[in-house]
């Protein structure tokens, strides 16, 4: 969905924004990727954007993986022993519940690694720092901001 909006309010530009839905792989609760993580880095599942609007639209394969890229959530599949044991700046314990393998997480856009895994999956191999949170639910509206 894309909203137009070129009002300006005093010295700013209103912004268009474009919400893209990413829905939730299935895993086997298995890491099938040949890849073990190491260290403080966590391997993720990453979601896949939805083929379909939702005016009924089917969306082209080169767009799809332009929006694979940009991915925001994923399932954490792996972990390396030293994941979620420092705080980001490395300086002191980690503080808090960590996130566990199998929960669905949310993450910077673009970080870490893409890697195709020896199952065929996408996944992304990341410094747990760049973890956000942990989803509380299956369903995300990613919102994207663009020039007006």
């Amino acid at each position: 969905m894309s909203g137009e909006d070129n009002s300006i309010v005093g010295n700013f530009r209103t912004l268009n924004s474009e919400s893209i839905q990413f829905q939730k792989k299935p895993w086997n609760k298995t890491n099938e990727s040949g890849c073990r993580p190491i260290g403080d880095m966590v391997l993720v599942l990453i979601d896949e954007p939805v083929a379909k609007s939702e005016g009924g639209i089917i969306i082209p394969e080169a767009v799809l993986a332009i929006r694979q890229m940009t991915a925001e959530t994923g399932t954490i599949v792996a972990m390396g022993g030293g994941a979620f044991h420092w705080n980001s700046e490395r300086s002191r314990e980690f503080i808090g519940a960590a996130p566990m393998v199998g929960e669905h997480i949310i993450f910077s856009r673009y970080a870490g690694r893409e890697l195709n895994g020896n199952d065929g999956q996408m996944y992304r191999l990341i410094l747990d720092k760049e973890v956000g949170g942990v989803a509380t639910d299956d369903g995300f509206s990613v919102t994207r901001i663009t020039k007006a």
